[in-house]
């Protein structure tokens, strides 16, 4: 391994990119000197120490990644001077801040002095104070990543009134309660609101009815503000999407799952027709099934499992042509599954925990309730089986290295296979290089006459 070259001479320097260069030893005081740095990408080495309060001599700097590294100790106070910083990434260390490392207590203050910053990502930690709404004065921000730490304590109703182009919102498993404020959903200032997590709390009340305030959600449109901007979240509990670039600007989703939400569900959600996502499971919600769930014509996953539902599934939802994920388990449904489109491919752990429902799966609707739909014994043995195969799947997917080794694997068996298949079998040999020679021949005998073409 080596060491950093010299970098203190380097006095016009704009650009440093040396990431993925295995460089060890202590990160130079001396990178602070290079006044006109741009960018700073040291990402992807093994260096030591913490980082350098030089760095609030870098007031051109707009990005910074010393991301997987072996840096200890906290985040300077003094990156809060940085004004044109844009995007901070410093995660996979041992420090004490940020995402995937060791922070606890509140948020950095000094975040706010960041105006320009894009990105926000400190989930993985153990933040465990409420949160303020001066933690969140940060007028360029697109996506804000606080899930999975300890905060306690209620949203603010005015928590993100300061964030015009916030695109993403995930603060799942956070400890949060009381109820969803209206104004997350109805501000005029979130139009390009696209990713909402809420997951894995302890909101009570019901869901809000104003979602359809935010344009991305009711049509899928809205302005691409930076097609650079990156967002990685984990929608439907079974599945995880990574999100980046101008894919981000058709993505959306909502996700209220695993809280203690309870009401009917509003009828008004079906008005969001370039949602893509909806998860509301696992909640104590009541009533039926809009209706107006017809109307979203985008949608590609609905899980409405694990609820008090009743009433029938309404047969307009065989309209919903996108619908690749579904379920409505554990609640209380009856009558009989809609027989249209997708509704007979989903598996049968989509319908189970229902007794009253039918005629899914070749399952004849009987006049008799009690021999329809599926005891819940028999549900979670499917769920089971279903957990236990989408865990194999996850093992071989997940492993990016296995696989792709399988396909190289696979890719010199077929091709070498080819060969020695036609090495040994003469006669198909002959017929091989027949059927190459003709194209071949076709081409550079074509090659003779072409130039001259022009002086007909």
């Amino acid at each position: 391994m080596e060491r950093l070259p010299e970098l203190s001479k380097l006095k016009k320097l704009q650009q440093l990119n040396l990431g993925s260069n295995f460089f060890s030893g202590m990160l130079p005081v001396e990178i602070g000197l290079l006044s006109s740095l741009r960018t700073i990408d040291l990402r992807y080495n093994k260096l030591e120490g913490s980082i350098p309060h030089s760095l609030e001599n870098l007031s051109s700097l707009v990005k910074l990644s010393f991301r997987d590294n072996h840096l200890i100790g906290s985040i300077p106070q003094e990156i809060s001077k940085l004004e044109n910083l844009e995007r901070l990434d410093i995660s996979n260390n041992s420090l004490s801040d940020l995402s995937n490392n060791n922070i606890s207590g509140n948020l950095p203050h000094n975040l706010t002095l960041v105006y320009k910053l894009e990105q926000l990502n400190l989930s993985n930690n153990s933040l465990d104070r409420p949160l303020l709404s001066a933690n969140f004065d940060l007028p360029s921000i697109q996506s804000i990543h606080l899930e999975h730490n300890a905060f306690h304590g209620t949203i603010l109703e005015n928590l993100l009134l300061y964030s015009p182009f916030l695109m993403v919102i995930d603060i799942g498993a956070i400890y949060m309660s009381g109820r969803i404020p209206r104004e997350i959903a109805e501000t005029s200032n979130l139009q390009q609101l696209a990713i909402l997590d809420l997951s894995e709390n302890n909101f009570e009340g019901s869901i809000p009815s104003c979602f359809h305030k935010s344009s991305a959600w009711v049509n899928g449109s809205r302005s691409t503000i930076r097609a650079s901007t990156d967002a990685h979240v984990n929608f439907y509990k079974r599945n995880e999407y990574g999100y980046s670039g101008i894919v981000l600007s058709v993505v959306t989703g909502i996700d209220l799952s695993l809280n203690h939400l309870s009401g009917p569900i509003p009828m008004e959600i079906g008005i969001l027709k370039g949602l893509i996502v909806l998860n509301i499971s696992n909640n104590h919600l009541n009533g039926t099934i809009p209706d107006s769930f017809a109307k979203l014509s985008q949608i590609e996953v609905l899980d409405l499992s694990h609820n008090m539902l009743k009433g029938r599934i309404p047969s307009d939802l065989g309209s919903l042509t996108f619908l690749s994920q579904f379920s409505v388990a554990f609640n209380d449904l009856e009558g009989a599954v809609p027989i249209v489109n997708n509704f007979q491919t989903f598996e049968e752990s989509s319908y189970c925990g229902n007794p009253k429902l039918c005629g899914y799966l070749g399952k004849e609707c009987s006049k008799n309730p009690k021999l329809c739909g599926y005891p819940r014994k028999k549900c979670s043995q499917l769920q089971q089986e279903d957990k236990e195969n989408e865990e194999k799947i996850s093992r071989w997917v997940g492993d990016k290295p296995v696989l792709y080794a399988c396909i190289a694997m696979e890719f010199v068996v077929g091709f070498w296979g080819v060969l020695w298949f036609l090495f040994l079998i003469k006669k198909w040999r002959f017929v091989w290089f027949k059927a190459m020679d003709g194209p071949i021949h076709r081409v550079f005998s074509g090659r003779e006459w072409f130039p001259y073409a022009f002086l007909l």
